[in-house]
C-alpha cells in the first residue's frame, strides 16, 4: 500500500483563485510594508546633509526605478481591491460560489488595469 502523508500538502491540491489571490495579497502586504521601511528612510535622509540624501538617491536611480513603481502602485491598489473585498466578506455578502471563483480573476486584471492606467496618464 502507498504510504500517504499525514496531513495534507500543497502538492495534492491544484491551486484555485482564491487560494492564489489570498497568497498574493499577504504577498504584497509584506512588500507594502518594506516600501513603507524606504519611504520612512527617504524621508529621514530628508533631513540630513544634501550629499548623504543625493547620495541615496543616486543609488535608488540606479535598480530599475520604474519598475519598484509599478510594482508599488500595483500591489497597493491589489491590496485595497482585496481588501474591500475580505470587506464585504465580513458582512457575509458574496459569499455565494460563483462570486468567489469570480471575483479572484476580476480583481487581478482590474488591478493590472487601473496601474497601467496610472502610469500612462
Amino acid at each position: 500500500m502507498k504510504q500517504r502523508p499525514l496531513s495534507p500538502h500543497l502538492q495534492i491540491y491544484k491551486p484555485q483563485w482564491s487560494s492564489v489571490i489570498s497568497i498574493l495579497h499577504r504577498m504584497t502586504g509584506v512588500y507594502l510594508f518594506i516600501n513603507l521601511i524606504f519611504a520612512s528612510i527617504y524621508l529621514f535622509l530628508l533631513t540630513c546633509p544634501t550629499h548623504i540624501f543625493e547620495t541615496f538617491v543616486s543609488i535608488v536611480r540606479c535598480t530599475p526605478y520604474y519598475f519598484l513603481i509599478y510594482t508599488f502602485l500595483w500591489s497597493l491598489i491589489f491590496h485595497s481591491l482585496n481588501g474591500i473585498k475580505y470587506f464585504f466578506w465580513a458582512k457575509s455578502k458574496f459569499m455565494e460560489k460563483k462570486y468567489i471563483n469570480a471575483l479572484g480573476p476580476t480583481i487581478l486584471l482590474l488591478s493590472i488595469l487601473c496601474t497601467t492606467f496610472i502610469i500612462l496618464y
